[in-house]
């Protein structure tokens, strides 16, 4: 369920954005993941990735998740040189949701220029309903507190199918 995000502008990307650069962002991603990073799109105006990452400890912040791999989709908004990062699970405190972001961020050398706030999540999880959100608690405590770090697969050039 997308809820939690944040938008970053790619700084140094002037023009159309190349499958170079696109690989050059799953090997960051690769570098603090938790799990393979997987290109599940592809298209002429979008690229999605999508892994998991580790949560950072927050100091002075209760740990409801840190430590624990939670899921992350990073999506690439081609013309617009923009990054949609996404916390997958809403089984993080605030802090702790930004700390994934502000890693992901950093990973992929992009500033975060906009968050959402609660209103805006509050709004999601209405639309998807108590049942999705139970059902996301379900799959994020179904993830193992401890993943082995692994390389990214080889680049595939046709995005897979979904199903």
């Amino acid at each position: 369920m997308p809820c939690i995000f944040c938008l970053a502008v790619l700084g140094l990307v002037a023009g159309a954005i190349s499958a170079a650069v696109l690989d050059k962002m799953q090997e960051q991603l690769s570098e603090i993941a938790a799990s393979p990073v997987q290109r599940s799109v592809d298209t002429e105006s979008t690229a999605v990735f999508e892994t998991t990452v580790v949560v950072p400890e927050v100091p002075g912040v209760e740990k409801v998740a840190a430590g624990r791999p939670v899921p992350v989709r990073v999506t690439l908004y081609k013309k617009h040189g923009r990054v949609r990062i996404q916390v997958m699970t809403h089984d993080l405190t605030r802090a702790e949701a930004e700390a994934v972001e502000d890693a992901v961020a950093k990973a992929l050398e992009v500033e975060i220029v906009d968050r959402s706030d609660a209103h805006d999540e509050e709004q999601v999880r209405q639309a998807f309903g108590d049942e999705a959100v139970a059902a996301d608690r379900a799959e994020q405590q179904a993830v193992p507190a401890t993943v082995e770090r692994t390389t990214a697969p080889a680049r595939q050039d046709a995005p897979r199918e979904r199903s």
